[in-house]
């Protein structure tokens, strides 16, 4: 696709991703109503981080402008004032466009994604935005105190580390998984969600090691999509649970900290499932290199095959092919005690051709002759040039009688050929054919075709003799 449609499609999937910006913002939003009144993630910095890295640049300003209305409207929705909606909205964008630049400016686009220069890129530029953010948002706002930066810079630093990343890989991974491995998304997710629940929702017993086990299991499988999908339903459902006031991440005595327990314990579970997810995703590509080398490896060895067996002028078997089929199926004849008959051709008085004509008209009438040539023999037959000006077909399964019909209706094709058309006086062919008698062997098939051949010419050319 391209063109207007394109650009249209692209300023489309930009109010999609804001329509996708605000629930995630007002679900954030709505659940720190709750018992901790903090988030541990804000997740719309990283989907709209991922949004800037995947639309193509003349969607930005729709993107902008849509994500800019999706904040506003979240945090109206919650009760904050039009200056504080206001405020916190320009910090979000803030936050995208400098996370955004900064790496546009400092990653490298030549390296996978996952790959750990890119990753410590992405965690920087996160440092970096969400300390801007944060800063944009206190002085805007008014409400300048070491808890709200800290809260603010944290959660988007954890928004744009956990949820950019999955977003990316899983828009770059999704075209490389199988018809069965994208049939098993929904089963991990549910698998890794139900688990995590179970996780999060007490503090009994340390269950923490089943989400990490989910995840796994769903990187191992799935590869960096299963990464992706099982961080972001962690993520999703750790949040809950923080923000609601349940299970071991609500143990602490403060809000703070026990967010910050959330919020490290998704970053330890970041840290340790992208590298496996990147070597698979290193492993895989290894195997589609070998494989591509391998296909081309294969396809050059079949090209050089087909050179050094054709001859570079007609573009038909040359003398080392057609004598190689020779052989084979006199072999093959003998075995199955089948006919098999040989007719050897030669262009009458070619010195001529090249003598009054020049020898690019000779070739041209070579090349002529071939093709002819190689139209009689069909799939049934191989006929070859054996050098200058002679010809050799063999056919297999055919006895003196019928070569000999195919002879004539080669010698009656070529005679009748619009020569004059090519600026060339009539040419005509000679033709021996001898056929397979038992316990003969090619060398002397050969010479009997080639004693016709010689009849043939002492008999006035342009006729067809067979060997005795």
């Amino acid at each position: 696709m391209s063109g207007a449609p394109s650009k249209i499609l692209s300023h489309v999937n930009a109010i999609l991703l804001a329509a996708v910006y605000f629930a995630a913002a007002a679900a954030a939003l709505h659940l720190t109503q709750g018992a901790s009144g903090i988030a541990a993630i804000w997740p719309a910095s990283g989907i709209m981080l991922a949004g800037l890295l995947l639309l193509d640049k003349h969607a930005h300003i729709t993107l902008y402008a849509s994500v800019f209305v999706a904040s506003m409207a979240a945090n109206l929705s919650i009760g904050s004032t039009l200056w504080l909606a206001t405020a916190f909205s320009v910090a979000n964008l803030v936050e995208a466009s400098v996370a955004h630049h900064l790496i546009g400016r400092f990653s490298k686009p030549d390296k996978s994604i996952a790959s750990p220069y890119n990753l410590t890129i992405g965690a920087l530029t996160a440092v970096a935005a969400a300390i801007v953010s944060a800063s944009v948002a206190a002085l805007l706002s008014g409400l300048v105190s070491a808890e709200f930066i800290i809260s603010w810079a944290t959660t988007v630093f954890f928004g744009m580390a956990t949820i950019a990343p999955p977003i990316l890989f899983i828009a770059k991974d999704w075209s490389r998984l199988q018809p069965a491995e994208k049939a098993a998304i929904l089963p991990h997710f549910v698998a890794i969600a139900a688990l995590s629940s179970v996780a999060f929702w007490q503090s009994d017993v340390p269950l923490l090691w089943l989400p990490m086990a989910a995840l796994g299991y769903s990187t191992y499988r799935l590869g960096l999509t299963g990464s992706a999908l099982g961080l972001l339903t962690i993520a999703a459902t750790g949040s809950f649970h923080s923000a609601a006031g349940f299970g071991v991440m609500n143990a602490s005595e403060t809000t703070i900290t026990s967010t910050m327990l959330l919020q490290v314990y998704l970053l330890g579970l970041l840290l340790s499932t992208l590298p496996i997810a990147s070597l698979l995703e290193r492993h895989d590509a290894n195997v589609l290199a070998l494989d591509a080398a391998r296909n081309l490896a294969e396809d050059r060895a079949i090209e050089a095959r087909r050179l050094a067996e054709t001859d570079a002028l007609t573009g038909i078997a040359n003398r080392g092919k057609v004598m190689g089929d020779l052989t084979k199926q006199l072999t093959e004849a003998r075995k199955h005690g089948s006919p098999l008959t040989i007719m050897m051709i030669d262009v009458d008085h070619f010195k001529s051709v090249n003598d009054s004509f020049g020898h690019a008209a000779g070739d041209k009438a070579l090349m002529t002759i071939a093709a002819i040539g190689d139209q009689l023999a069909g799939e049934r037959g191989c006929f070859g040039r054996i050098g200058g000006e002679e010809f050799l077909m063999v056919l297999p399964n055919n006895n003196a009688a019928s070569t000999i019909t195919i002879a004539e209706r080669f010698q009656d094709t070529v005679h009748g050929y619009d020569w004059k058309g090519m600026g060339l006086d009539q040419i005509t062919l000679s033709i021996g054919v001898a056929g397979r008698s038992m316990g003969q062997d090619e060398k002397s098939l050969l010479s009997a075709a080639d004693q016709a051949l010689y009849e043939a010419k002492s008999d006035g050319r342009n006729r067809t003799r067979q060997a005795a």
